[in-house]
């Protein structure tokens, strides 16, 4: 929620999302549940707190969507469910640091408590944040990621195979062309 990132911190951040990220292609489709009925492990309140923090993470953008419209919430629902079971402790501790009402705040306020969060427990902050990223990146085969949400808003084709130029820095320049 910092403007300014430090090199650790996103070399923390990254290593976290790889974790979730590197479960095997077995445990991730396991996760991936097609029923969106019921949620496995997260109760009523627990699935409001957590889309509200995670639409504050990645809001919804005309044209592309968000962490709601990637499912997120229902991402780490199976995966608390499944590979990352051992994580449903923290998870847990950290969303009821958010507080009770948190899905009810203003906007405004979320975002508040949220910096407060982060602010006070940075490891809390990050317990949740990271299933955010991960549903809203992943494969979406692996249940994250609803019609391709993520991808659309960074700009990621999905494609069989790539050739040169890979991107702007593979471009040859102007100047590079006439020679």
């Amino acid at each position: 929620m910092s403007d300014d990132i430090s090199r650790r911190a996103f070399v923390g951040a990254a290593g976290t999302i790889a974790l979730w990220l590197a479960a095997s292609p077995a445990d991730l489709l396991a996760a991936s549940n097609p029923d969106q009925g019921t949620y496995k492990v997260l109760t009523p309140d627990q699935v409001a707190a957590f889309d509200a923090f995670a639409a504050q993470v990645i809001p919804s953008e005309p044209g592309s969507g968000g962490a709601r419209e990637a499912n997120v919430v229902r991402f780490t629902d199976n995966a608390l469910a499944s590979f990352a079971s051992d994580q449903r402790p923290a998870f847990t501790s950290a969303l009821a640091s958010l507080g009770r009402r948190f899905a009810s705040l203003p906007p405004a306020q979320q975002v508040a408590a949220m910096r407060a969060l982060d602010k006070s427990n940075h490891d809390a902050f990050e317990v949740l944040r990271t299933p955010v990223l991960a549903g809203m990146f992943a494969n979406p085969s692996y249940g994250g990621n609803a019609n391709r949400t993520g991808w659309k808003l960074i700009g990621f084709e999905d494609r069989f195979s790539w050739k040169p130029p890979f991107g702007f820095y593979d471009t040859p320049t102007e100047a590079a062309r006439h020679d």
